[in-house]
């Protein structure tokens, strides 16, 4: 699931690491993915520094890691403007799978396993 919240007196990248920092999550550092990050603050990195015509595509965040991220939060500084990129979507990648007909699953299988 997603929340949204909006209008909280976050303000800088320092306030949003002091939040996380008091939620009670556990956090983790961002290693071993392809995306260009840098390190803002505290547990705050940047979400990419890719080309804004680069789209990234819904995927499970540091799935290859054990163990796995059990919550992802995002705060925007600063929207990005029309026609500037910067949109994150949001899905249920099991709901997806759960949609795929066996034969577009068996080509994605047979991709990540060799093509068997």
């Amino acid at each position: 699931g997603v929340a949204l919240f909006r209008g909280l007196p976050l303000h800088t990248a320092n306030d949003f690491s002091r939040f996380v920092d008091n939620a009670g999550l556990t956090p983790m550092a961002y290693k071993g993915g392809a995306a260009l990050r840098d390190n803002v603050v505290g547990n705050v990195d940047t979400a990419s520094k890719e080309h804004p015509a680069i789209s990234i595509e819904p995927h499970n965040e540091m799935s290859y890691t054990h163990p796995y991220p059990e919550k992802i939060l995002f705060y925007c500084l600063e929207p990005a403007g029309p026609d500037e990129g910067g949109e994150t979507v949001m899905a249920d990648v099991r709901e997806i799978l759960r949609k795929l007909s066996w034969r577009t699953f068996g080509r994605f299988y047979g991709n990540c396993h060799g093509g068997r």
